[in-house]
């Protein structure tokens, strides 16, 4: 019997070797490229456009195209899909995303991890029919309504958006600095990962070094080596354990390097849980009344996307602190929850209708207090997600650039009223 039993055991692990090892050489025969939606640049003049957010309209920028950067080469595209591949091994998930079978979706997951199948955009079956649970082409296995076509997922990273009735300004660190120091601006970053990884794409942005500008002074050599680049985002334990919480833990003098004031807030109050916690709270009541603060806020995900349970827990104890206010300040910006992509660790289909009412719940809730929604969703339906649900450096430093542009536009327009 322990024979008979060891023979089996033996036999499950060469099966699982085989097919892990027709994965691996399947990357390396189709070695797979995903291109932008948009294939050319963009040849319309934006120059007649009014600015996104300009006169406070935040809904403009989110309609628009992905296009392909300027100069791109087939190696850049390699060298992303590498990166990839390095994220998810830095993550310990498998390099790989599709199975030799072509089979596909939640029922059918990578062999030896908890993660569902997708196929290869480069290959000759690169859509998903759940119906069928198979990879296959043509109009019925792409275009159907429980059909994911991963020909059309970008990597934000080599790709910019150009919204179709508006203008973006591009926010050189340095046009971001001259911003926040001319404004005497301070951010603070209230929410889950999702703004945990948008406070670190800031400070690697105002730092101006994307290898270690959220690595804190204080870090080991351990730490630095193994958190340096994107890892200061998309590795868990480096951007929840290691990146730095604000300014002061970073070398003195690294953020905005130059401007005045020398002394920056840029800080973040972590919260995973589904009620408003005391330390967001206390966060809140440290800078009331303060000019020119700005609270980022957004979460959803750890309230399950429903609005009653968020805005019983959550948004209703936040805007009666804000009540108390004498003058106005802090505003809230809250960041929409982004769309979903792929197949990773559901299947997006049905949560990005829930996830698309929900935005929508909350949006109307904020608008009749006053703040303003960095709107995400619609951009981001095809960008790829290393996770299925978090975004690498690329999409966040849109982010913050999108954030940059809200506030240019707020002080023009204040400006113009005094």
């Amino acid at each position: 019997m322990c024979i008979e039993q060891f023979s089996k055991d033996i036999f499950k692990s060469l099966r699982f070797l085989v097919i892990y090892g027709a994965l691996l050489f399947m990357v390396i025969v189709n070695f797979t490229v995903l291109p932008v939606t948009k294939t050319q640049s963009p040849t319309t003049s934006t120059a007649q456009l009014p600015y996104c957010f300009e006169n406070g309209t935040t809904s403009l920028v989110n309609e628009g195209d992905w296009f392909p950067l300027p100069g791109l080469t087939e190696k850049d595209y390699r060298e992303r899909a590498e990166l990839d591949r390095f994220i998810r091994r830095a993550n310990e998930w498998a390099p790989v995303l599709h199975r030799p079978d072509l089979r596909c979706g939640k029922n059918v997951p990578i062999p030896g991890y908890r993660l569902f199948s997708q196929c290869n955009a480069e290959g000759q079956s690169p859509c998903c029919n759940l119906n069928t649970g198979l990879c296959g082409k043509g109009a019925e296995n792409c275009d159907c309504e429980n059909c994911t076509d991963f020909r059309k997922m970008i990597s934000a990273e080599l790709a910019q958006w150009q919204p179709r009735k508006c203008r973006l300004r591009r926010f050189h660190w340095k046009d971001s600095c001259s911003l926040i120091s001319r404004q005497n601006i301070s951010l603070v970053f209230l929410g889950d990962s999702l703004i945990r990884h948008l406070h670190t794409a800031t400070l690697l942005h105002l730092t101006n070094d994307h290898e270690t500008g959220a690595i804190p002074q204080n870090a080991s050599d351990k730490e630095r080596q193994r958190c340096s680049g994107v890892l200061q985002i998309v590795q868990k334990e480096c951007s929840l354990e290691v990146a730095a919480q604000n300014v002061d833990e970073l070398q003195s003098d690294t953020v905005c390097t130059g401007f005045t004031p020398n002394k920056f807030i840029v800080d973040l109050v972590q919260d995973y849980h589904s009620v408003l916690l005391q330390k967001v709270r206390d966060k809140i009541n440290s800078v009331l009344n303060q000019e020119n603060t700005w609270l980022i806020l957004g979460v959803g995900l750890h309230y399950q996307l429903e609005m009653d349970s968020l805005k019983r827990e959550y948004l209703d104890k936040v805007f009666e602190i804000l009540s108390h206010s004498a003058n106005g300040w802090p505003k809230v910006l809250w960041i929409e929850l982004h769309a979903f992509s792929g197949y990773i660790r559901q299947v997006a289909g049905p949560t990005m209708k829930k996830i698309e009412d929900f935005n929508e719940l909350v949006e109307e809730y904020l608008e009749k207090r006053g703040a303003k929604v960095i709107k995400t969703f619609a951009m981001t339906k095809n960008v790829k997600s290393y996770d299925g649900r978090h975004h690498g450096l690329g999409l966040n430093l849109f982010k913050v650039d999108l954030i940059m542009n809200y506030l240019d536009q707020f002080y023009r327009k204040n400006r113009k009223k005094s």
